[in-house]
């Protein structure tokens, strides 16, 4: 019905340019033309009293309009014979409204031919083929949008609508083949799209910045091969994306800061996945298929797990869900979402890829390998969580950046081998409590290590830090769930930064001593901004003496420590105990009427009594045989048995007496 009047009101306005003062209409009614010119070659323009800028005549517009005064609410018809419009407009005032007359053959919106505009809703004729670059650029008042169900749009230039602040609705033609660069960027009242099957390629930046964007609507059917870089960048309200199974290559930051997108399905035809392509977004588990060859990395707060597949070529991962190359000899990314608190890298890593750490907000300790020989560049940027860093004994390279506010971060320990760190290395390292640098050749000059300057009071140190961490990830990640738990509300975790805003300057460096060797190259720079440092020792080593360990008490095994300042190198072991060798002593066999001892228990090493004997009774005396046989008589005749009885010995015959006894 609006497109009706629209019509009919521009229709009205033809008329009222056409007839005379003599004609039909009243001279009251009548518009007076108060400027006119050509536009195309076969294009004029006129301009009333009424502000309704016409476009009459036929063909493509080719030139812009220019008023020769100044005016508001102007309102532009473009006539039903117009093919092609360029930049309608150029100057003069401000256009409100814009329609097309009933039957209109327009195929070409061209380059900003409505840049600016303050019209709040557009009906685009159906003959339109294609909106040129910049078309309705930073129309910040437009709120809709119409196509026709039998629009022929085939393209959407580039920066068609960027910076239409105030669009909501677009029910986007079916039948679009291509939407060009930045084609809806910064158009953050938008909320859902709907994307034909004709389109094979969503173009960078295409919908960067669409803040409220919720929902990509896209059909089984869906043609999309590419996805380029920042297509849907910073988009942090969309939720639901469902990849094209066609999909080949998602570019750099495709997906970036799409911090509320927790699921999305790498299709199984995907080769190339650009840098930081989901940097900071909100998947929480992600599938890496076999087809990829290059992975840009997911660095984030939410990320709880990286899966590869085992017969991809490129890539591995760990029972950690951490990601790798194939020979795990570098670590891509860590999933930041993991409850973990500590993590030890395994052994035969040898670099730590760059944001390989950022954004973590649980992992509390993290030991690396003596395999590490290098930590690349922002590693460990915005890491919120880390408090305690093990270094690697063979490190030797520190990227720029490594270590940009990590801002829980107690010590560091810097190794022999680095000789160059710079780019701001540790900038807003703000809860040091010591740094050792074992480097002699490390100049720290270009590190800002020392020069750190923040906002706070020392009684409130420690929420200070929360506060800074806390505002950080939230410029970063935009997790509204995480800081309205914490302080009820964003606008409550402003205010506590404009509080610490407001208490003054404190310098870092007061909380925390630099420790190096005499005459190395970062003294001099300690010395001339006044950083608190101590000397590191030139260590001499010496042998702690081993303690042997005796029966009852444990040993120790040999050390090593410095002969000057004490410092341990090789810390002693403990040795069990060895323990009693037991053996019996003084022992003594009883004897007829004499008693005897079972002998005391004692420690063949130390001697020691450990259980004392006891005393064996005597033996009994011979018993005397009471019998009258003559074998045990005296005299003659026992003398003669005797004999006897040693013949049948000699036979083997033991003679028995009858009672019993044996005979001699």
């Amino acid at each position: 019905m609006k497109k009706l009047l629209l019509s009919l009101f521009a229709t009205i306005l033809i008329f009222a340019a056409v007839f005379s003062v003599n004609d039909v209409l009243p001279e009251a009614s009548a518009a007076e033309i108060i400027e006119s010119g050509t536009c195309g070659e076969n294009v004029t323009w006129t301009f009333d009293d009424e502000h309704v800028l016409k476009i009459n005549g036929s063909g493509e517009m080719t030139q812009s309009v220019y008023l020769s005064e100044y005016y508001y609410d102007i309102k532009i018809v473009i006539g039903a014979e117009i093919t092609s419009i360029c930049d309608v407009f150029g100057g003069g005032g401000i256009v409100t409204d814009i329609t097309f007359e009933e039957n209109s053959k327009l195929k070409v919106i061209g380059e900003h031919a409505f840049v600016t505009a303050p019209i709040k809703e557009i009906y685009i004729p159906d003959t339109v083929e294609v909106i040129g670059e910049r078309a309705f650029a930073q129309c910040h008042d437009i709120e809709h949008i119409y196509f026709g169900e039998s629009s022929q749009l085939k393209k959407i230039g580039y920066n068609a609508f960027d910076r239409c602040y105030s669009l909501e609705t677009i029910n986007i033609p079916l039948c679009v083949e291509e939407i060009d660069e930045r084609a809806f960027m910064y158009c953050e009242g938008l909320k859902e799209i709907t994307l034909g099957d004709n389109i094979t390629v969503i173009r960078e930046d295409a919908f960067y910045n669409c803040l409220s964007l919720e929902k990509v609507i896209l059909s089984e059917n869906s043609k999309i091969t590419e996805i380029e870089g920042e297509a849907f960048g910073y988009c942090a309200q969309l939720k639901e994306f469902n990849c094209p199974s066609g999909v080949i290559t998602i570019g750099d930051g495709a997906f970036r800061y799409c911090s509320k997108l927790s699921c999305f399905t790498i299709p199984e035809t995907t080769e190339y996945i650009g840098f930081e392509a989901f940097a900071l977004s909100g998947i929480k588990e992600l599938y890496i298929p076999a087809s990829v060859t290059y992975f840009g990395g997911i660095y984030g707060a939410y990320t709880e797990k990286i899966t590869v597949a085992p017969d991809n070529m490129y890539y591995s991962s760990d029972e950690y869900g951490a990601l790798y190359n194939k020979d795990k000899t570098v670590l891509l990314t860590y999933p930041n979402g993991s409850t973990e608190k500590e993590f030890i890298i395994p052994d035969g890593v040898e670099s730590i890829a760059p944001y390989a750490f950022s954004f973590g907000i649980n992992l509390e300790k993290l030991v690396m390998p003596d395999t590490v020989t290098e930590i690349q560049e922002y590693a460990f940027s915005y890491n919120f969580s880390i408090k305690e860093l093990v270094m690697s004994e063979n490190l030797e390279i520190i990227g720029s950046g490594a270590f940009v506010l990590c801002a829980r971060l107690e010590h560091l320990e810097i190794p022999t081998g680095v000789k160059q760190a710079d780019g701001h290395t540790f900038a807003y390292m703000c809860s040091l409590d010591d740094v050792k640098i074992y480097s002699k050749e490390l100049d720290i000059s270009e590190t800002a290590l020392g020069a750190l300057e923040f906002y706070g009071d020392e009684s409130e140190w420690e929420e200070f830090i929360d506060v800074l961490c806390d505002s950080n990830y939230y410029s970063l990640c935009y997790d509204d769930e995480y800081i309205i738990e914490k302080y009820g509300s964003v606008d409550e975790l402003m205010a506590r930064v404009d509080y610490f805003v407001s208490k003054g300057d404190v310098l870092v460096t007061d909380h925390y001593t630099v420790y190096c060797y005499k005459d190395s190259a970062a003294e001099p720079y300690l010395k001339e901004n006044n950083i608190k440092y101590a000397y590191l020792c030139d260590h001499v080593e010496e042998e702690i003496p081993a303690v042997a360990p005796t029966c009852t008490e444990a040993g120790l095994t040999a050390g090593v420590k410095c002969g000057l300042c004490g410092d341990v190198f090789v810390a002693q072991q403990p040795v069990g105990e060895k323990g009693h060798s037991p053996v019996v002593v003084g022992a003594i066999e009883p004897d007829t009427d004499v008693p005897g001892y079972t002998g005391d228990t004692i420690c063949s090493e130390c001697k020691e009594l450990l259980v004392s004997g006891e005393e064996i009774p005597a033996l009994e005396g011979e018993e005397t045989i009471e019998c009258d046989h003559i074998c045990h008589k005296s005299g003659f005749m026992g003398f003669i048995w005797k004999m006897l009885n040693f013949f049948q010995k000699l036979f083997r015959v033991e003679p028995v007496c009858k009672c019993g006894a044996a005979h001699y």
